[in-house]
C-alpha cells in the first residue's frame, strides 16, 4: 500500500523577508556605485557587472520560488520513491541517497544535507553549470551535495529532518528485504 505523499509549502513570510533584504541589498549597491563612481563611469561598471553576473543565478532562484510560491507549487514533495525537491529543482529518488544529517543547526538556521551515493550520477541529471558547481561544492565542504533550507518551508525543522531521514531509512530497509527475498 502507498503512502500518501507528504507536501511542505513554501513560507510566505521567509519570502517577503528575503525579497526585503534583496531589495535593500541591490539599492544600497547601486546608490552606493552611482554615488562612489559619477564621474568614472567605466570603473563603476567594471564593478558592477561582475557583482550582477554573480547575482544572476541567486535572482533567478528567488523569483522562480516565488513564481512557486504564488501558484502554490509545493516546495518539497516526499513520495514513496523519490524526493522531489522544487527549491533546487532536483529529483532524488530515495535509493541513491547514502544519508542525511542536518548542518549548522541553530536557532535561526541551519540546513539539511542530503548526500547522494554517487554524486556524478545526479550531476547527470543537472543541467546548469553554476548548479553542478555548487552541488560539488557543498558535497566537499557540507558531507551532502543538496541542500535544503527549513526556513524556506512552512514546517518544524525537526519534524521535516525526522520526516527525510525515516523516509529514506524504510526505503532503504525495504530494498535491502527486497535485494535478499
Amino acid at each position: 500500500m502507498e503512502k500518501r505523499p507528504q507536501i511542505y509549502k513554501f513560507s510566505i513570510a521567509a519570502l517577503i523577508l528575503s525579497a526585503f533584504i534583496l531589495i535593500i541589498y541591490t539599492t544600497a549597491i547601486t546608490i552606493l556605485l552611482i554615488v562612489a563612481y559619477y564621474k568614472n563611469l567605466y570603473l563603476g561598471l567594471s564593478l558592477a557587472i561582475p557583482l550582477l553576473v554573480f547575482l544572476f543565478d541567486p535572482l533567478t532562484r528567488f523569483f522562480r520560488i516565488l513564481y512557486y510560491a504564488i501558484i502554490s507549487k509545493p516546495a518539497l514533495i516526499l513520495l514513496d520513491d523519490r524526493l522531489v525537491d522544487n527549491v533546487n529543482n532536483l529529483i532524488i529518488y530515495w535509493d541513491e541517497i547514502e544519508h542525511i544529517r542536518f548542518v549548522n543547526k541553530s536557532k535561526f538556521g541551519g540546513q539539511i544535507a542530503v548526500k547522494p551515493k554517487d554524486l556524478t550520477m545526479l550531476l547527470g541529471r543537472v543541467k546548469n553549470p553554476y548548479k553542478k558547481i555548487i552541488l560539488r561544492i557543498n558535497q566537499k565542504y557540507f558531507n551532502g551535495a543538496v541542500s535544503i533550507s527549513p526556513n524556506l518551508l512552512k514546517c518544524k525543522k525537526d519534524n521535516l529532518y525526522h520526516e527525510l531521514v525515516n523516509t529514506n531509512f524504510k526505503k532503504q530497509i525495504t530494498s535491502v528485504l527486497y535485494r535478499y527475498q
